[in-house]
């Protein structure tokens, strides 16, 4: 896949910097390549057993040592598990809806309502449906498939666009209220990786990353009075940031203009922030699943043009694995493989060790 284009920053409509004339950017910084280790010495990779580590043994939400021992389940019919910042609880989807439970997997209560138990539509965005809690507000961010209506021009019926949008629900909402901010209908969210998804807060809450046809945005960074009221749409009282939102990297890949590429389509499918929020890590997937993908590494800057944060660097971690998580210490990253879970430091270059057989989205 051709080399990572960084920071590509384009205002929008409605963004305090539309109109400013874009300066020409600096050629990106070659990479140096780390130190290569010993590719067989796993003995650098040492976890402590006091981390935990969350991963999903379908249809299941498990628990593990930060080294792997101690497996054991922990909320039945879940997926897409995430801690909340302090670690004392776990929100997850199930039959479609946002769940949260304390962190021994008891007290187990329903967020949303907006889907239907069972209704399976939608499953081929399952690794685009993502969960984050917001560090400084008691609520959840997180994507999920939608589909929408539209009556093509000279068309008799209508047609359905399929995708993923961005909402929000509090975690005190007694209705499970939700707050919709990127959705089918924002510009240029058409295509088949799901428009808008893979929510990731980095550790401040300043900053929301999130990726937008296979590509790397960044929405921030947060100020006073951050909300504003938006056109309303049936079921929802929806909202929109009133940030500054912008691609931060380009990482898709298509092989044609449609919604749906058919031979070969590249993007991003999660997101996870180091614990100092100087580093993505984002898991690429080949469209359709066809068995193609990759983790890498973005090392982010305060330097950039027009915006505060923007990509110094890039890596492949690896060429084999998806759903990429920071250790705690941010020192690690947890992957899937079609096996299970394994680690690799952040620089790789040794063999990675396999955590967990029969495994995958791992969150520590």
């Amino acid at each position: 896949m051709a080399t990572l284009l960084a920071a590509l920053a384009v205002g929008l409509p409605g963004c305090s910097r539309t109109g400013e004339t874009p300066p020409v950017l600096p050629a990106p910084p070659v990479d140096v390549a780390p130190t290569p280790a010993d590719p067989k010495d796993t003995s650098a990779i040492d976890l402590p057993a006091s981390w935990q580590l969350l991963f999903v043994r379908f249809p299941d939400v498990w628990i593990a040592n930060g080294d792997g021992t101690g497996q054991r389940l922990l909320i039945e019919d879940a997926e897409a598990p995430a801690w909340s910042p302090d670690h004392e609880q776990i929100a997850f989807f199930r039959g479609g809806n946002v769940w949260v439970a304390d962190a021994d997997g008891g007290n187990q209560r329903q967020l949303t309502s907006r889907w239907t138990e069972g209704n399976d539509e939608g499953r081929r965005f399952a690794d685009a449906m993502r969960i984050s809690w917001d560090p400084q507000a008691p609520r959840m961010t997180f994507s999920h498939y939608e589909q929408s209506q539209v009556r093509p021009a000279g068309a008799e019926a209508d047609a359905i666009i399929e995708g993923t949008a961005i909402f929000d629900v509090m975690l005190d909402s007694p209705t499970g209220e939700l707050r919709c901010h990127f959705d089918l209908c924002e510009d240029n969210a058409y295509y088949a990786f799901g428009g808008n998804c893979c929510p990731a807060w980095s550790p401040t809450g300043d900053h929301l990353a999130f990726a937008r046809n296979g590509d790397v945005w960044l929405a921030g960074p947060r100020a006073a009075g951050e909300e504003r009221p938006a056109a309303g749409r049936p079921g929802m009282s929806t909202w929109t940031w009133a940030w500054s939102f912008y691609r931060l990297a380009a990482v898709a890949d298509y092989d044609g203009a449609t919604d749906h590429a058919s031979r070969w389509g590249v993007g991003t499918t999660r997101l996870s922030w180091s614990p100092d929020g100087t580093m993505l890590a984002c898991g690429l997937h080949r469209l359709g699943g066809s068995g193609w993908e990759e983790v890498r590494i973005l090392e982010l800057t305060e330097d950039a043009p027009r915006h505060d944060l923007g990509v110094a660097r890039e890596w492949t971690l690896t060429e084999a694995g998806s759903d990429p998580c920071f250790s705690p210490d941010g020192r690690y990253i947890a992957f899937a493989d079609t096996m299970g879970v394994l680690v690799l430091p952040v620089e790789g270059n040794i063999t990675p060790r396999r955590l967990i057989e029969d495994a995958h989205q791992p969150a520590w």
